[in-house]
């Protein structure tokens, strides 16, 4: 993966991430694909990682707001949770 974004190769980086591929993922210099995509000016790989990473949060974020736990409704902050089980 590393490789693939320091070098550009956007197909690469895709096929790799459609296969498991981590882009996340920190070498031994604790640097991350998109680090090396971006140093390397790969401005295709770095709009597409971060691209990739905008819908993650996205995600996580929604998850975060419908987690239900015992006593609230979906979505509703914890200042308006009810106390009564």
């Amino acid at each position: 993966m590393h490789w693939a974004c320091a070098n550009g190769d956007e197909k690469m980086v895709k096929l790799l991430l459609e296969h498991g591929g981590d882009y996340e993922m920190k070498n031994f210099r604790n640097r991350t694909p998109f680090d090396w995509a971006k140093d390397n000016d790969k401005e295709a790989v770095t709009k597409y990682l971060t691209q990739l990473n905008i819908e993650k949060i996205k995600r996580e974020s929604e998850e975060e707001k419908n987690k239900v736990t015992p006593g609230t409704e979906p979505g509703q902050p914890p200042s308006e949770q009810s106390t009564a089980l």
